[in-house]
């Protein structure tokens, strides 16, 4: 779901002929939604509004309709903060495949661009086209780089 070579329609129909049809869709959705919590100094959209002063503010996610849409619903605000938005199920490519990268309309110019993940490996394509890149393993690191890049 995540290249959106499958939808959720399709998935979620696959899911329920493995259970059987013994779990109903809706907790079948829910249950596959419910990985995620908000991370309070991602949400922090005081700090996201300092960074877009100085910075274009963009958003590479390895994510899937139906995960998305649950981050969406009453975190509208800050998904609108981002001046460019990329999905890997919108656009079929996931980190750390370059394509993915490729689609930030600003891709020629990645010297300019602080790329932050959690994951080593979706770092290599980010700093090998010239990004400063941050390995964050913990919230307070993340939270730290944002701080000291805003002021």
């Amino acid at each position: 779901m995540e290249t959106g070579e499958i939808s959720s329609t399709a998935f979620f129909d696959q899911l329920m002929e493995v259970c059987d049809h013994k779990i109903e869709r809706e907790v079948l959705e829910e249950l596959y939604t419910d990985i995620f919590r908000p991370n309070p100094w991602l949400l922090d959209l005081e700090l996201l509004e300092k960074l877009k002063k100085r910075y274009r503010v963009c958003l590479l996610s390895n994510t899937c309709d139906v995960h998305i849409q649950n981050l969406k619903t009453g975190n509208e605000d800050f998904f609108a903060i981002f001046d460019e938005t990329v999905l890997s199920y919108e656009c079929g490519a996931r980190k750390p495949d370059a394509q993915a990268y490729e689609k930030f309309s600003f891709n020629r110019d990645w010297s300019r661009c602080l790329y932050l993940d959690d994951r080593e490996e979706n770092l290599e394509v980010p700093r090998a086209w010239g990004a400063s890149v941050h390995q964050v393993l913990g919230t307070q690191k993340s939270r730290q780089i944002l701080l000291d890049l805003s002021s």
